[in-house]
This record gives structure tokens, C-alpha cells and sequence, in this order.
């Protein structure tokens, strides 16, 4: 009777979520990376210092990575 069920869906609460390296979020619940639209509450509930913080975070990560140009055409 102590044993406590697994949660099935992890609600990724706002106070389980810490930034991680390579500007990326993490549940430190379930261990999921995790997005803006994935978070409880809502995004754009959590005010103008929360959202501020996410961006800046996310700022931090690597750049994308350059698009191969395409082959040369041969003459």
C-alpha cells in the first residue's frame, strides 16, 4: 500500500524546470527536455520576468548549424 503509482503524463510544473546546458530546459520530475508549450502553467501566463529568463536561456544554445550549399554544376 506504500508504494506510490508512476506518473503516466508528466505536467512539467514550472517549478520542476531547470535550464540545462546548450539552451535547452529540463523537468528534473520526469527528465524531459522540454519547450515553451509544454510547461504548466502556460507560457504566456508566467509574466514578463519568467519569459524573459526562458529567452535568454535559450539564446545561449548553439547555433544552427549552416545549410550545405548546393553541389557546383559541372561545365
Amino acid at each position: 500500500m506504500g508504494r506510490s503509482m508512476p506518473m503516466l503524463a508528466c505536467t512539467h510544473h514550472v517549478a520542476w524546470i531547470k535550464p540545462v546546458a546548450g539552451g535547452k530546459h529540463q523537468c528534473t520530475y520526469c527528465k524531459a527536455a522540454v519547450a515553451k508549450k509544454e510547461i504548466y502553467p502556460k507560457f504566456e501566463d508566467l509574466g514578463p520576468t519568467f519569459q524573459a529568463q526562458w529567452d535568454a536561456h535559450e539564446k545561449t544554445g548553439p547555433a544552427p548549424a549552416p545549410k550545405a550549399d548546393a553541389p557546383a554544376a559541372a561545365h
